[in-house]
């Protein structure tokens, strides 16, 4: 059995370093790619008619809130 010098642990250190950061990077690759085709089971149409339904529901709850403070405004 012959000595390994130090020489040798840190070309293998490098390449440790190599594949972690390779690793890193796929998995982060991977993660983009898989988080943009994200499937939510409604047509495009019918996901405007949420957007439209919750938009009228805030837009009736701030003008709610609006006559809600007008309304005590006058009471002062």
């Amino acid at each position: 059995m012959r000595k390994r010098g130090i020489s040798e642990f840190v070309n293998a250190s490098r390449v440790l370093h190599a594949l972690v950061f390779l690793g890193f990077g796929l998995a982060f690759i991977i993660s983009i790619f898989s988080c943009q085709d994200i499937y939510i089971g409604k047509t495009e149409e019918e996901l405007v008619q949420e957007m439209f339904r919750v938009d009228s529901l805030i837009n009736h709850i701030s003008f709610m809130i609006d006559s809600i403070q007008t309304i005590e405004n006058i009471k002062k």
